[in-house]
């Protein structure tokens, strides 16, 4: 397992290669509470037992689905999960008000 200079050096490294070549790209780094690795790497990525888990929801329209989108949420019931999803995409994402979100499996 490389150390966390290492990683960082490898991504400085990998940025610099994509500015060169005229590439933009984001990157996400999530810290743990030990550094870099220790018990936590070992963990399962998903980490199902977080509180508030990803979920699917599928966005329909007019009877087609028009949209399916991931979003954890901290409401406890799927209908409250559903108007917390669907006020997110009319107010913040500028989704049609008559849209109609339904939670569904990530299969």
């Amino acid at each position: 397992m490389a150390s966390s200079n290492q990683a960082g050096q490898t991504l400085a490294i990998v940025v610099a290669a994509a500015a060169a070549a005229g590439i933009a790209i984001a990157i996400a780094i999530e810290a743990t509470p030990h550094g870099g690795g220790g018990r936590h790497a070992a963990e399962n990525p998903r980490r199902r037992s977080r509180k508030n888990p990803m979920r699917r929801y599928n966005v329909r329209l007019h009877g087609k689905i028009i949209d399916s989108v991931f979003q954890s949420s901290s409401e406890t019931t799927k209908k409250e999960r559903e108007a917390d999803v669907k006020r997110s995409l009319v107010n913040h994402d500028g989704y049609d008000s008559g849209i109609v979100v339904v939670e569904t499996s990530h299969k």
